[in-house]
């Protein structure tokens, strides 16, 4: 075993928060990584770091962490996350059209290098902002929706009343954490008004709740 490489308490300290963070101790993770360890970063890590700092709601935070990555170092893995966690980060600072453009930065980063990982680090937390993605004139739109159905696919939202969401109903109750209208969402979708009246209307049945913010708030 040869010496560990210099960037290696970065990448350790990271994963540490990683691992703290899927067991629910998210406080802890954040004190974790909220200052950089000493010595080089490893870019990933960097990453991981905003990953963290993103979860426990301090965008701004993770986005500042994300602008010590150097440019001229940022090969297309690593590009792909800190565009992807950008964009997410920016939506949740409310930087709504910034957001989108960086989506699009991540999505183009995706598409030429087959790159979905960047997604699933940050989530289906994801999923309003790749939903409200299809309105912009994206030149990915296929992606976004194979990227949406990937991240939910794996993680069924249980209903209240013990029942279970059936694909299309995650997928409205995913447009309904945006501000589209019925109509909007019949468009993206390609069904009529009326069908998405229905689905709402077991959505909310289902959920039970009486209203669009309640059934996003129960999700």
């Amino acid at each position: 075993h040869g010496r560990m490489p210099p960037w290696w308490p970065s990448l350790r300290t990271a994963i540490d928060a990683m691992i703290l963070a899927e067991r629910g101790a998210l406080d802890e993770a954040r004190q974790l990584v909220e200052e950089p360890v000493e010595g080089p970063q490893f870019h990933l890590a960097t990453c991981f770091r905003a990953i963290i700092l993103l979860r426990a709601d301090r965008p701004q935070q993770a986005l500042e962490v994300l602008a010590t990555v150097p440019a001229d170092r940022m090969f297309p893995h690593v590009a792909g996350v800190v565009e992807t966690v950008r964009a997410q980060a920016l939506m949740s600072a409310g930087e709504r059209s910034e957001a989108h453009r960086a989506l699009e930065r991540a999505l183009g980063v995706a598409a030429t290098f087959g790159l979905f990982e960047p997604f699933r680090l940050v989530g289906a937390a994801m999923a309003p902002l790749l939903t409200e993605h299809l309105r912009t004139g994206t030149e990915h739109g296929a992606l976004v929706r194979s990227v949406l159905e990937r991240l939910t696919a794996s993680a069924p939202v249980a209903a209240g009343w013990g029942e279970t969401l059936t694909r299309r109903e995650r997928t409205i109750l995913r447009y309904l954490a945006t501000d589209m209208s019925h109509a909007e969402i019949a468009e993206a979708e390609f069904i009529t008004v009326n069908t998405v009246k229905t689905h709402v209307t077991h959505l909310y049945r289902k959920l039970g709740v009486a209203n669009r913010r309640a059934a996003v708030r129960e999700s």
